[in-house]
């Protein structure tokens, strides 16, 4: 697996240059034109033991992508109904590129893998979370050469395929998912967006690449206002400023709320000062909305 001189981003403007040019992927230009791009580095340890159980668990946007800064690699979920609460199942989609330099059909050639499966719940007392394959396309230059499905009854993969996807995509949807299951089960993070303001804007005939697009990034109060150049207000006199918390929802479980046991409810984010800034040809606001 060859990363050099690629990066998360180069990878996902791949995929979308394939799915505006490549006929067989007209069914994924909706899902991959949706998604919102967060950054996800490989330094920083997810994990979902903040959640009390993945009944808590939820997207921030329906359809997602996340770019392993690491890898690099790129993995979208998506949720399965309107305002999915719950790890349940969720669809993703991986994809991988390069050129072939050994000996074989796929010498010299550009060739694409693009993997769709879902991911659900596997042990709710651990929160592990299980994978599972159900399409493979093979693409070379702008042509599908190979695609193979689940039958409903057992997998139809070749070997190469399973075990291409076992080495290198299964690991970055498992972090994907821990990656939000530890926003899911830590409230003093927030969602900081980030855009340029002289953005290139796409004239609607492609799919909008990653530079055309906001990048979203999960961190603590302070980093957030440090990279945003402001200061956090301070309280005066006996008033103390409020815990900040970001906006989340909350599963009613005590037997207090009888009529509305297990009922979602949201509690609303408390943010402190300023929400927005412009530094450069960055503009950054934080998302108390999410």
């Amino acid at each position: 697996m060859n990363n050099e001189g690629k990066t998360a981003e180069s990878v996902f403007n791949r995929l979308c240059y394939y799915c505006d040019r490549v006929k067989e992927l007209e069914f994924l230009k909706k899902r991959v034109s949706s998604c919102k791009i967060f950054k996800l580095d490989d330094v920083t340890n997810y994990t979902a033991n903040g959640l009390n159980s993945f009944d808590e668990f939820f997207l921030p946007f329906p359809t997602v992508c996340i770019m392993h800064e690491g890898n690099p690699n790129i993995t979208i979920l998506q949720d399965s109904y309107k305002d999915q609460m719950g790890m349940g199942e969720r669809e993703f989609i991986t994809f991988y590129y390069d050129v072939f330099v050994d000996e074989g059909p796929l010498k010299g050639k550009e060739c694409a893998f693009i993997f769709i499966g879902t991911v659900t719940e596997h042990n709710p007392k651990y929160r592990m979370i299980i994978t599972h394959l159900k399409q493979a396309i093979t693409i070379k230059g702008l042509k599908v050469i190979s695609t193979h499905d689940t039958d409903g009854l057992g997998n139809i993969f070749t070997q190469q395929e399973l075990e291409f996807f076992k080495e290198f995509m299964n690991s970055p949807i498992v972090r994907s998912v821990q990656f939000f299951a530890t926003l899911n089960g830590d409230n003093k993070k927030f969602i900081l967006e980030e855009r340029s303001i002289s953005q290139y804007k796409s004239d609607g005939k492609k799919i909008a690449r990653s530079d055309e697009r906001p990048k979203f990034t999960i961190l603590n109060p302070d980093v957030i206002r440090t990279t945003m150049g402001i200061t956090k207000p301070e309280g005066t006199g006996s008033a103390k400023c409020p815990h900040e918390r970001r906006r989340h929802p909350r599963i009613l479980k005590s037997d207090f709320f009888k009529n509305k046991k297990g009922d979602k409810i949201i509690i609303p984010a408390t943010w402190i000062g300023d929400k927005e800034s412009i530094i450069g040809n960055k503009k950054y606001i934080v998302r108390t909305d999410l």
